[in-house]
């Protein structure tokens, strides 16, 4: 199949080329989920810390700050999503 020690030689060093480029690509796409993901922790950290200082300066009874709370999340969660590029259709009215 293979004529001289040179062909196979080739064959080798293209193998391990491709192995090493397909490691380096895996590995910059790691880096960039795992910053990704650090990423995203910090703004829901920073989005949770908001509602949760938003709510306790409201001097309303507990049902009334449940359904603050609720649509504060709600309103977090869409702009989570719209940070992602994603679009939203709502069909109720978030108060």
């Amino acid at each position: 199949m293979f004529s001289s020690i040179s062909t196979i030689l080739d064959v080798i060093i293209f193998v391990l080329s491709g192995f090493i480029v397909s490691s380096t690509v895996a590995a910059i796409v790691f880096v960039v989920w795992t910053f990704g993901k650090i990423n995203e922790r910090t703004t829901t950290k920073e989005l949770l810390d908001k509602i949760n200082s938003s709510s306790e300066k409201t001097n309303t009874p507990s049902a009334l700050n449940t359904t603050d709370s609720n649509s504060e999340l709600i309103k977090a969660a869409i702009t989570i999503v719209q940070n992602y590029g994603l679009s939203i259709s709502l069909r109720c009215k978030i108060i």
